[in-house]
């Protein structure tokens, strides 16, 4: 009688153990409104960091999805992917990819995980591209932040912007501007010159911080001359310092409330063959439909014949309207038609031949 009674107890045990792994499974696979499967479950919350072994029991698989909605402030019933869950979980796998992206791509990225990442390390996506934004970067980019944890705030180190196709970035260099990430080093690593210049960053080796001595010493003084310039309109006289005057390769350097020698505050290049280049190899010679075409939307300048003509008045909310710190000049070749010509504004359809416009000098700040 005892063995008759323990092995129907027994049989009942069984039958509810078999119930309740029904019942879990089944929750699982017919709640999975966005087409998810529970091996890609597990896949997606190993990847994240999560450690459930494969072909376990279920509980272990259980209590992580469970972990995971609460992490994300998902409230429907234990044990279900709802469509809320599933597109937490793509976004989280997505995060990740994206995040490692960048961790593979910086050397400064990756010192900062390595040495904070048990500790006090924020590092997440803040935004994901929105395709429904007007915004180039918001609906373009991921929105990365990178940063160390303090007691009442995250303290955000860096800003970086990671495009939908995941292979540019770029680094918000926290004056209002974004720098390419392969433009974008320590302070010290500065002794070359790539010909890149970068708004109140540098201009190939020459930092914001210089004086006329380091310039003296980048260049040597047989390279360096002494000039004054007058400002637009015959407004202000401005003592100047031409680097490598009268060749292809000159600068003009603006010191800061014109105190000569002390600290620059911008740098214009105008030469006809220069090297010297802008952010995606912008430069002298550039035409309007290339630069335009970069920008991914239309470009409005000043009319020619004055002091102020051919500037650009409006990027219309372009690529290169994120950047700040850099005025661009289009001049004309040959022979410039009457209609484009005064103190007005051009509309991008009103210049005709934008092949024939092209870019005659620009200025980048190094100070604000």
């Amino acid at each position: 009688m005892f063995n008759i009674n323990l092995s129907k107890h027994i049989i009942n045990k069984l039958i509810i153990c078999l119930a309740l792994f029904l019942s879990y499974n089944f929750n699982l696979v017919n709640a999975q409104d966005g087409k998810i499967s529970i091996e890609d479950a597990r896949v997606i919350l190993n990847k994240i960091g999560y450690q459930i072994a494969e072909n376990n029991s279920g509980i272990e698989l259980e209590n992580g999805i469970n972990k995971f909605k609460r992490l994300h402030g998902i409230y429907s019933d234990n044990n279900i992917i709802d469509s809320d869950t599933v597109t937490a979980l793509q976004k989280a796998e997505q995060e990740k990819f994206v995040l490692d992206y960048l961790v593979e791509k910086s050397t400064e990225v990756q010192k900062m995980v390595n040495e904070h990442f048990d500790s006090d390390l924020v590092f997440y996506v803040d935004a994901f591209p929105q395709e429904d934004s007007v915004n180039h970067y918001n609906k373009n980019f991921y929105h990365i932040y990178l940063g160390i944890r303090t007691l009442n705030h995250d303290n955000v180190i860096r800003k970086f912007y990671i495009d939908r196709e995941i292979t540019k970035i770029f680094v918000d260099d926290n004056n209002g501007s974004c720098i390419p990430l392969d433009l974008w080093h320590s302070d010290n690593s500065y002794q070359y010159n790539d010909w890149y210049c970068v708004p109140y960053n540098r201009v190939g080796p020459i930092k914001s911080n210089m004086n006329i001595q380091d310039l003296n010493n980048l260049f040597g003084n047989d390279n360096l001359k002494k000039s004054q310039i007058y400002g637009a309109e015959g407004i202000g006289v401005y003592d100047v310092t031409i680097i490598y005057p009268d060749t292809d390769k000159e600068l003009i350097i603006y010191w800061k409330d014109n105190k000569y020698g002390e600290k620059p505050e911008s740098v214009t290049v105008k030469q006809k063959n220069s090297p010297w280049k802008l952010i995606y190899d912008i430069g002298i010679g550039s035409n309007l439909d290339d630069v335009s075409t970069t920008n991914k939307a239309s470009i409005d300048i000043n009319g020619f014949g004055w002091d102020y003509g051919g500037y650009v008045n409006d990027w219309h909310n372009g690529v290169l309207s994120k950047y700040k710190g850099f005025v661009v000049r289009f001049g004309y070749n040959g022979e410039i038609p009457q209609e484009l010509y005064g103190d007005k504004k051009l509309k991008f359809g009103e210049l005709g031949d934008k092949e024939n416009i092209v870019i005659s000098d620009f200025s980048v700040s190094l100070s604000r």
